[in-house]
């Protein structure tokens, strides 16, 4: 019987025989290549998760796998809740590359609000950089004791969550795309001067994570510039010393700082909530106001 001929590869029927062969080695060796589980029982490839990269962004830890099943070591997105930075210096030019969905949440603008300020911060060497220990007169406060920050670009990004939902309301979508009264808007309430000198070219002011960026700039470069309240002079949230409009404010809105309103003189600012230090573990609240009108207030 004649098996049949390729001009180019020979016999057709040894050619499947080796070619079925060859399959089925693959259909072995595949799944011993992508998982193998701690316990000795091998499971099908079908039982490793496929996660896709929106999910692996969205919060820690970035891959789901299932119980007993160990995975290679495969490169991940660093994650930036982590208490050390990644090995080398950040580039700030990588720290826009944050995005939001249409219709986010408030939790999720305060994720990426904790996500690009620890980015920028770090960028600036504060990942190197221990938390802060503050003598506030009566007591200490200090941020790796209270909350566990490994660094001060932890601190920061906790701290940023604070002032960014402050400044605008509890994230309200009407003060992330406006201007108020003042001429002030967006997340962190900046002005067209301060858009111009650190927003991002070509981006907006109304975007929250351009404004989140242009913040975080902002931030750095009055912290290097001596700024005594450590970089958040420029939002009264924090600065006590801002009259006018901002009377209201007479305590700080971080724990860190002491009052300079003659009516709160010296009082501490609230502690941070555990919302703002981890916003993936926590949901942020409906917005009833922040504690900053009088000494004694908390979330």
């Amino acid at each position: 019987m004649e098996t049949g001929r390729s001009e180019r590869f020979g016999p057709v029927e040894p050619m499947r025989a080796r070619l079925a062969v060859a399959t089925a080695v693959a259909a072995i060796v595949a799944p011993i290549a992508l998982a193998y589980p701690s316990d000795g029982a091998w499971q099908p490839l079908a039982a490793v998760p496929v996660v896709s990269a929106a999910e692996a962004r969205a919060a820690p830890p970035p891959l789901r796998v299932p119980s007993g099943v160990r995975t290679l070591e495969l490169p991940t997105l660093p994650d930036p809740s982590a208490t050390d930075p990644p090995p080398g210096p950040t580039p700030a030019a990588e720290c826009d590359r944050f995005s939001l969905a249409d219709e986010p949440s408030t939790t999720d603008v305060a994720r990426m609000v904790h996500r690009v300020f620890r980015c920028v911060a770090a960028a600036a060497g504060l990942g190197s950089e221990p938390p802060s220990i503050v003598d506030l007169g009566d007591q200490t406060w200090d941020g790796a004791e209270v909350w566990g920050f490994g660094s001060l670009a932890d601190q920061v990004a906790a701290e940023a969550v604070v002032v960014g939902y402050c400044e605008s309301g509890g994230f309200d979508p009407w003060a992330l795309s406006h201007d108020n009264r003042y001429g002030y808007g967006g997340l962190f309430q900046l002005g067209d001067r301060e858009w111009a000198e650190y927003g991002r070219e070509g981006g907006s002011k109304f975007d929250p994570v351009d404004n989140a960026v242009a913040a975080a700039r902002y931030f750095v470069a009055a912290r290097a510039a001596g700024d005594r309240w450590e970089g958040w002079g420029p939002w009264a949230v924090v600065n006590t010393d801002y009259g006018g409009p901002n009377a209201g404010v007479r305590v700080p809105i971080l724990p860190r700082f002491l009052s300079t309103d003659d009516r709160e003189r010296g009082v501490a600012g609230p502690e941070l909530p555990p919302w703002a230090v981890d916003p993936w573990a926590h949901a942020v609240p409906e917005w009833r106001g922040c504690p900053l009108a009088r000494a004694g207030q908390s979330w």
